[in-house]
């Protein structure tokens, strides 16, 4: 059995609350077996819930809230959705003021789909507009392929950034493991130089100084907070857009292709000199230490 039942409010409607209950019945308790549902558009996934509980969550001031995870005990269980796509990546440990929640979407027509093992449930989902707004069907779809683009803008931001984070940490370890070794000392300073390179594209998308929302009087708001604040303004449950929005959206999107290919060229020359360079110097997988006799 898997259905739906639509809470009070609307896919723009006020109601912190505001949502539809999944109601799904397992014939036992599941442990081994993964338990999902997806949440469509289109026949496209917009939205994820699983019963994995293998990740251990870990916030922080101005983190991301956690993901729900699909109850899986035996006989009813029910989650809920809140009417939004899947939640913006976040970078750890780099406080953001504003909300890390996916966008609303629009009213229309969804579907729930649950699978268990081989078995898989679909139910339809229906939105219906706020009765109380006046929106055309046109305000709507503005607004969502604006809001999706946001999404999309945000999430590459953040995961670029780890992904860079990612990068030196590496160079980080090769700094520290082949310190005090002469031959490797063009490998240490090439490392160094990328790491620094690194840390400098990094500092104009997000402000890692900032732990509280006082902390903007002394370290400014960066690039990602900025499509933050665009995204809270959009994601309205007044569905038009206004012009200021759409100015600021090219604006915005405009400094983060900029950011983009400043990173494609590091990639493209640094890493490549870097790696050209490892390979010469035949770094051993192993750097053994003297014994003492």
């Amino acid at each position: 059995m898997f259905s739906g039942k639509t809470a009070k409010g609307s896919a723009q409607g006020t109601n912190p609350v505001s949502g539809i209950y999944l109601d799904y019945y397992l014939p036992k308790k599941v442990d081994t077996i993964m338990l999902k549902i997806e949440i469509l558009e289109n026949d496209a996934v917009i939205r994820t819930y699983t019963s994995d509980k293998l990740k251990k969550f870990v916030s922080w001031s101005g983190g991301p809230s956690p993901e729900i995870i699909l109850p899986n005990k035996e006989g009813h269980n029910r989650v809920h959705w809140d009417f939004r796509r899947a939640s913006i990546p976040a970078v750890d440990k780099v406080f953001v003021y504003g909300s890390y929640a996916g966008s609303r979407v629009a009213p229309g027509n969804f579907k729930a789909r649950l699978s268990y093992g081989e078995v898989q449930k679909e139910t339809q989902i229906t939105l219906l507009p706020n009765p109380n707004i006046e929106a055309t069907t046109a305000d709507f779809d503005a607004q969502q392929k604006l809001l999706v683009k946001i999404d999309s803008a945000l999430s590459n931001i953040h995961s670029s950034v780890n992904q860079m984070r990612n990068i030196q940490a590496q160079l980080q370890f090769y700094i520290k493991t082949l310190k005090g070794n002469q031959t490797y000392a063009p490998l240490i300073e090439k490392a160094k130089d990328i790491e620094k390179k690194l840390v400098d594209w990094e500092t104009n998308l997000i402000q890692p100084n900032q732990k509280t929302f006082q902390d903007v009087i002394n370290f400014n708001n960066k690039l990602n907070a900025e499509w933050m604040y665009l995204k809270g303004f959009v994601d309205s449950e007044f569905p038009k857009v206004t012009q200021g929005s759409k100015d600021r959206f090219k604006d915005l999107l405009a400094k983060w292709k900029n950011h983009h290919k400043e990173l494609t060229v590091l990639i493209e020359d640094e890493f490549s000199a870097f790696e050209t360079l490892f390979k010469s110097m035949e770094v051993p997988a192993l750097l053994i230490p003297e014994l003492i006799d």
